[in-house]
């Protein structure tokens, strides 16, 4: 059996990143691996967070809500539940 990737499209209304940048998204950002990888990449200077999605389920809130230290990120976008 081949294991087969099928890419996951980004939010029609995620800003695209600066030159210089790479567009990331985070699926599982409300886990504690996913808070800790999205905790290290919105710090990042080469990374622009496109993306952050929860479980299914999941509400929509905003980032900050969630991983408090996160609340300087002034274009840190919502997460939403990835369905």
């Amino acid at each position: 059996d081949q294991l087969t990737i099928q890419p996951v499209p980004f939010n029609a209304a995620a800003p695209a990143a600066a030159p210089g940048k790479t567009a990331v998204a985070v699926v599982g950002a409300t886990g504690y691996s996913g808070a800790e990888l999205t905790a290290i990449l919105a710090r990042h200077q080469g990374v622009k967070l496109a993306a952050v999605y929860s479980s299914r389920g999941g509400a929509r809130t905003p980032l900050s809500s969630l991983h408090p230290s996160l609340a300087a990120q002034s274009k840190a976008p919502n997460v939403e539940p990835f369905d």
